[in-house]
C-alpha cells in the first residue's frame, strides 16, 4: 500500500506564482499611484503659498504705489516716488504636468537691496487691469481688487493708466 505524499504539483506552482506576480504588479501601480498623488498634492500647497506671498508682496507695493501703469508687454510698473519704481510680470510655464502654472516676477531698481528679481510660483495665470485708485489681479476666475492708499488719499497729484479688462 502507498501512502499519498503531500506537497504542489508544478501546475499549483506556476498557478501561485502567476497570483503572486499580478498581486504584486497591482500592488506596485497602488503604491505609484499613492505617492504621485502625494507629491502633487505637496507641489500644490507649495504653489499656493507662493501665491498667497506673492499676493501680499504685491498688495504691499500697490498700497505704496503712487503711479500704477500696465506696459506694452503687460508688466505691472509701479513708482513710489523719489526714483524708486517695481516691475511685476507673468511668466506662463510650459509645464505638461501643471498646465496652468507660471511665475510671478518682481524686480526692483531699490539701490538699498541688491537682491536679484524675486520669484514667485503661481497655480493660475494672473492677469491684470489697472482702475482708478488701484489694481484688480485675476488669478484664474477670482478676482482680487487691491487699492493705493497714496493713490486713493490724493488721486489729483498722481497718475493712474486706465486698462479695462473685457
Amino acid at each position: 500500500m502507498k501512502t499519498a505524499r503531500s506537497g504542489t504539483t508544478l501546475i499549483e506552482t506556476v498557478v501561485w506564482l502567476g497570483l503572486t506576480v499580478i498581486f504584486l504588479t497591482l500592488a506596485g501601480q497602488l503604491v505609484k499611484q499613492g505617492i504621485a498623488i502625494q507629491r502633487q498634492g505637496v507641489d500644490m500647497e507649495w504653489a499656493v503659498s507662493r501665491a498667497d506671498q506673492a499676493l501680499r508682496e504685491v498688495r504691499r507695493d500697490v498700497w505704496n504705489a503712487s503711479a500704477i501703469a500696465i506696459s506694452e508687454d503687460e508688466k505691472l510698473l509701479l513708482n513710489f516716488g523719489a526714483g524708486e519704481t517695481a516691475e511685476w510680470a507673468y511668466t506662463a510655464d510650459p509645464s505638461t504636468r501643471f498646465p496652468g502654472r507660471g511665475w510671478l516676477t518682481r524686480a526692483s531698481n531699490d539701490a538699498a537691496k541688491t537682491d536679484p528679481p524675486q520669484l514667485y510660483e503661481v497655480p493660475q495665470p494672473v492677469d491684470l487691469a489697472v482702475s482708478e485708485g488701484g489694481l484688480h489681479l485675476f488669478f484664474g476666475d477670482q478676482k482680487v481688487w487691491l487699492t493705493s492708499q497714496v493713490l486713493r488719499s490724493a488721486p489729483s497729484t498722481t497718475t493712474v493708466s486706465e486698462v479695462g479688462r473685457d
